[in-house]
């Protein structure tokens, strides 16, 4: 699941009744081609994909389209047999016609990369009109794992994501091929981590490329923590059941495509028959709605509910009865591709979890900044120092970190940056009349000099972090602008460089801004030293410190405490 616009071929696939209705006017994706009497979607293949006599391209690419063809066709079969669904372009009894199809490729707006399936809009669909319903029964979640495994190995303790990472593992790859229940919903997902290629499953020269960005350690801490669980839960089952957990089959290379397929297409969704009475969530994969693509700009989300006509006191199956539902956010226009938005995430969050990112067109973008008090030189006055203290002990009183990182956007910079300067900046003169810093009012500024350091400071934040990459960013362009040579690099690498350069520009953008505003507003003495933001002295922050790529200790950025902070694996809310 990845964004996507733009299908280079549609082929819709739905029953064995399927009658291609949909090919009925030629669009403008199909290019040249002339379609002639509404063939089916194989008659459309063997037709204008059959190889000519020595193209083995040509071949290739008809035998992969086939292949994803029959793929579609088995999924959905499936899907409308054991989840009771008409997914049909026509209408029966009762039954609207079904409004949505599947593209067999889509493509990335900001970098124009393959993306793999998509779902696209078969007729006009009204804004608030249903795209789709999948009812539990057909999904993947934390009990499939303890009805297949049994409690004794999926206890209630045990975190959703490695149930479910031990149940896609035997679906995928321990089972003969087509015996699964879920077999046909298997082989429509990627079948290999290259397929998604999220940035924790990246080799050494592709990570080069990420050198500076505060991607490369979160990344690498992803990686450690992975790998962590998986000696943890899955090596002890492998050396207790090895009839169950075969060696061979729960290694780790399949617990990274579990983890892979979890990270990139599960959804989070509310237990609607929960007994506890409470709102709890739970994590699932939902066949047909995880191929559904995300848009930062789609206001349209995933969500689960009891089966209409069904009451909460009654007693009810907890795989039939509870389905997920997907609306449309706003009209959506025939042969227009459905879009969710996977949450307000940056292009350092998407490229480590989902394997898409590195463009400019996402408005939720950022760059980590690390903000943090510079304790005293030496040798300073005792206000000075008794002022260090007081901010120290301000800190820990507001539960607030000693060193912080902030987002910055590429149109603006969160105000909790600003009251946090405007603290680590205060200087004894402006201290004078107030005995508490609980006195002040960090949400405005305290003075103009005040205001000037902590403008000049999250402007150094930003150099820092720009000096932390190897490149600049004008190199970067000219790498992506030489179209020959950049084609020629893998896709993990031009991610990479796409990803660095989409940073580099956000860091220029934000301090152009706010040289401009220091400059309008008069603020700015160029020759001015004051106390400034740094970073705090080791002692203060190595209680958070982890092994880096030089195995030099350092500080965990933001994105690594997240990981941390929510355990493995990660929240993806």
């Amino acid at each position: 699941m990845r964004q996507k616009i733009a299908f280079v071929l549609l082929l819709f696939v739905t029953s064995s009744a399927f009658q291609s209705r949909v090919f009925t006017q030629p669009s403008r994706y199909a290019h040249h081609l002339t379609i002639q009497s509404n063939p089916s979607p194989e008659d459309f293949l063997e037709k204008r994909l059959t190889p000519s006599a020595g193209s083995s391209s040509t071949s290739n690419a008809a035998t992969i389209a086939a292949t994803l063809v029959q793929q579609n066709k088995q999924f959905l079969d499936w899907l409308s047999t054991e989840g009771n669904l008409h997914l049909q372009p026509i209408s029966t009894w009762f039954e609207a016609p079904h409004p949505v199809a599947i593209s067999l490729d889509t493509r990335n707006v900001d970098t124009n990369e393959s993306s793999g399936r998509g779902i696209v809009a078969r007729v006009d669909i009204p804004s608030g009109g249903e795209i789709l319903r999948v009812p539990m029964k057909v999904c993947i979640t934390k009990s499939t794992a303890v009805s297949t495994f049994g409690p004794g190995v999926i206890p209630p303790s045990m975190n959703e994501y490695i149930a479910l990472a031990l149940i896609l593992i035997r679906e995928k790859f321990a089972l003969p091929p087509g015996t699964s229940y879920f077999s046909a919903y298997v082989d429509v997902l990627p079948p290999t981590v290259e397929s998604v290629s999220p940035t924790f499953t990246w080799g050494e020269q592709a990570l080069e490329t990420l050198k500076g960005s505060p991607l490369l350690p979160a990344t690498i801490s992803l990686q450690n923590k992975l790998k962590a669980e998986y000696e943890s839960f899955v090596l002890p089952l492998v050396e207790s059941k090895p009839d169950v957990f075969s060696e061979d089959v729960y290694n780790m290379e399949n617990w990274l495509w579990a983890f892979t397929m979890l990270f990139s297409r599960a959804v989070r969704l509310t237990d609607n028959l929960s007994q506890d009475g409470g709102a709890r969530e739970k994590i699932a994969m939902v066949p047909y709605a995880d191929l559904i693509n995300h848009s930062p700009f789609s206001r349209s989300f995933i969500a689960s509910r009891l089966t209409p006509g069904k009451i909460m006191w009654e007693k009810t199956d907890p795989g039939l009865d509870e389905e997920v539902i997907i609306y449309a956010d706003r009209p959506v226009r025939k042969m227009e591709q459905i879009y969710v938005n996977y949450g307000e995430k940056s292009s350092s969050d998407f490229m480590l979890f989902y394997g898409f990112g590195g463009g400019e067109s996402n408005p939720f973008n950022s760059v980590d900044v690390t903000i943090g008090i510079l304790p005293p030189k030496e040798g300073g006055d005792e206000q000075t120092l008794a002022l260090f203290d007081k901010k120290i002990a301000f800190l820990k009183q507001m539960d607030a970190p000693l060193v912080a990182d902030f987002p910055v956007y590429s149109d603006r910079y969160p105000t909790e940056m600003l009251e946090y300067c405007r603290l680590m900046l205060l200087t004894t003169e402006e201290c004078e009349k107030k005995e508490n810093l609980d006195e002040f009012d960090f949400t405005k500024p305290v003075g103009r000099d005040n205001e000037a350091r902590v403008l000049m400071s999250v402007i150094r934040a930003c150099k820092a972090q720009l000096d932390k990459y190897p490149s600049t960013e004008e190199q970067d362009a000219a790498i992506i602008g030489d179209k020959g040579m950049f084609g020629l690099l893998g896709m993990q690498e031009r991610m990479g460089i796409r990803q660095r350069r989409s940073e580099k520009r956000l860091l220029k953008r934000t301090v152009a801004a706010l040289e401009r505003e220091g400059a309008a507003r008069g603020l700015f003495d160029p020759d001015a030293d004051d106390e400034s933001v740094g970073v705090l002295y080791d002692e203060y922050y190595n209680q958070n410190s982890v092994v880096s790529v030089d195995g030099k200790t350092r500080r965990k950025s933001s994105l690594e405490k997240r990981l941390s902070d929510m355990g493995l694996p990660v929240d993806l809310r």
